[in-house]
């Protein structure tokens, strides 16, 4: 799951991950998430959206999410010279 991009199917909430910034945001459906780090109960998950570091609940995230499977062909073009 580290890593792993998400795509949100609908609108979920997150809160802010860093010291700076407190309360909810509404990620709006279609939002594109990265997995950054687990909580050692694997409840939380840390995520990047918009340069943004948010902490959800990991249910959420596989309920209102579809990972986004990278490509064999990007992978490989990314590895060839040119």
């Amino acid at each position: 799951m580290l890593g792993s991009r998400y795509r949100l199917g609908k609108p979920t909430r997150a809160v802010y991950a860093d010291d700076a910034a407190k309360g909810f945001i509404l990620l709006p459906e279609g939002a594109v998430l990265t997995v950054a780090s687990l909580d050692s109960g694997g409840r939380l998950v840390k995520v990047r959206w918009n340069n943004l570091l948010l902490l959800m609940f990991g249910q959420d995230l596989i309920e209102r999410g579809v990972e986004i499977q990278e490509s064999v062909t990007s992978t490989a073009r990314a590895g060839q010279r040119l």
